[in-house]
């Protein structure tokens, strides 16, 4: 048969309300090292560690979601309705500005 069971609570830390953290013992818990500390400006360092703090600390759920999010944004040729139009675009734009070179 069904058996039932019932759950008691007990008062525990003099009454107050705190929070229970399961971890396993094997694992390491530290944030990844930040390789280019010094670079904090530039973007590709940060996203990059991001990246690695979102797959180290982050659940299955949040990393989809993220991914989604990180796709949705990226733009190239496919994304566009008329590449050659824009470039084309972009180019008339910017055809009397000084290139980075000189």
């Amino acid at each position: 048969g069904e058996e039932e069971y019932t759950l008691q609570v007990m008062p525990a830390g003099g009454g107050r309300i705190f929070s229970l953290e399961t971890r396993c013992h094997a694992l390491s818990y530290d944030a990844p090292p930040w390789e280019g500390a010094e670079d904090l400006k530039d973007y590709a360092v940060r996203a990059a560690h991001n990246d690695k703090l979102l797959k180290a600390f982050s659940s299955a759920k949040r990393q989809r979601k993220v991914a989604k999010i990180q796709a949705e944004r990226r733009i190239d040729a496919s994304t566009l309705p008329a590449p050659d139009a824009m470039e084309a675009a972009l180019k008339a734009a910017t055809a009397g500005e000084l290139d980075a070179k000189q």
